[in-house]
C-alpha cells in the first residue's frame, strides 16, 4: 500500500486526512494518508523523516511551504517561479517539489464564478500560500495586485521575487486604514481567524463593502471573523474549502503519475467535508 501524507504543524483540525481517506476508499486507490507533524526544531530533518517513513508523496502546509524548497532535490519549474512548494513526490530516493495551491485557487475562483479582470486585488499576508495566490492572479492577467503585510522585510522579499521571476510589479502596503475601492477582491492568506487566532480578523470590518468579493484561504472554522465581517457588510464571502479540494486532486495526479482527478467527483468530496463541519460544531 502506498503511503502519502501531510507535513506541517498542529494538524488536529486539518481535513486533508479525512478527504484523502474518503477518496482512496471511494475510488479504490490502494493508498493510505498520514498526518506528519514536525515542529520547527525538527524540520531540518524533514528529508530524513520522509525517507524513513517511506512516504511516496506528501502535501506541505503551514508554516513550511517556503522552507521545504531547500530540502527538495528537484523543484518543478512552476513551483520554482511561484517560490513555494506544497506538494512533494519521492522518485528513486529524490524529493521533487511541486505547487498545486495555485491550481486550487484558480478553481476556487472558477467554481464560485469570480471575475478578476479589471479588478483591484488585495492579498493579505506574504507567506508561502500568498506566493501561489499571486501567481494565479498574474496568470489570469490581473494588473493591480497589492500585498498587505506588517513585515516590511517580507513585503520587500515578495515584491522582489515576482519582479525577478515574472517582471511583475506588486504594490505593497503595511496596513489598510480606509475602505478599499468598491468592486475589489480581498484575499486573506494569513492564519488570522484560525486556532489560537480565532475571532481575530487581519483587517478592520469597516473596510468591507457590499461590492467586494472576499476570499479566506482558510477553511477552519467554516467562517472566520474575516468572512463574517465581510458577509455582514453584504460582500460575497468564500472560504478555502474548494482550494483544499482542488489542490488535493492535482496532488493525487502527480503522485499516481496519471490523471485520476477526472474520475473524482469534487462536489461529492465537498459534501463529505461540509458534513465534517457539522460534526465539529
Amino acid at each position: 500500500m502506498k503511503k502519502f501524507g501531510l507535513i506541517g504543524k498542529d494538524l488536529s483540525e486539518s481535513f486533508s486526512k479525512i478527504m484523502h481517506t474518503y477518496i482512496y476508499k471511494k475510488y479504490n486507490i490502494s493508498s493510505m494518508y498520514l498526518n506528519i507533524e514536525i515542529d520547527n526544531t525538527s524540520f531540518s530533518k524533514v528529508d530524513k523523516i520522509i525517507r524513513e517513513k517511506k512516504i511516496i508523496g506528501s502535501n506541505i502546509t503551514f508554516p513550511y511551504k517556503n522552507e521545504i524548497i531547500k530540502y527538495c532535490d528537484i523543484v518543478n519549474t512552476k513551483a520554482e517561479v511561484i517560490g513555494a512548494v506544497n506538494c512533494i513526490k519521492v522518485i528513486k530516493n529524490k524529493i521533487y517539489g511541486f505547487n498545486t495551491d495555485y491550481y486550487g485557487f484558480l478553481m476556487t475562483l472558477k467554481s464560485n464564478f469570480v471575475e478578476t479582470k479589471k479588478k483591484d486585488i488585495y492579498v493579505i499576508g506574504a507567506g508561502g500560500s500568498a506566493y501561489a495566490i499571486i501567481y494565479s492572479l498574474i496568470t489570469l492577467g490581473c494588473k493591480n495586485i497589492s500585498v498587505i503585510n506588517r513585515s516590511t522585510n517580507r513585503l520587500k522579499r515578495i515584491k522582489r521575487h515576482f519582479q525577478n521571476k515574472l517582471k511583475y510589479k506588486i504594490k505593497t502596503l503595511n496596513s489598510i486604514e480606509k475602505k478599499i475601492k468598491c468592486d475589489s477582491i480581498i484575499i486573506n492568506c494569513t492564519s488570522y481567524g484560525t486556532k489560537d487566532l480565532e475571532g481575530i480578523s487581519p483587517i478592520d470590518r469597516n473596510v468591507f463593502d457590499s461590492n467586494h468579493v472576499v476570499v479566506d484561504i482558510n477553511y477552519m472554522p467554516q467562517k472566520t471573523k474575516f468572512l463574517n465581517d465581510a458577509e455582514n457588510a453584504g460582500a460575497t464571502a468564500i472560504n478555502g474549502l474548494d482550494m483544499l479540494i482542488y489542490q488535493a486532486l492535482i496532488s493525487i495526479d502527480i503522485w499516481m503519475d496519471k490523471n485520476v482527478s477526472n474520475t473524482i467527483d469534487a462536489y461529492k468530496v465537498k459534501k463529505i467535508l461540509i458534513n465534517e463541519y457539522a460534526k465539529q460544531n
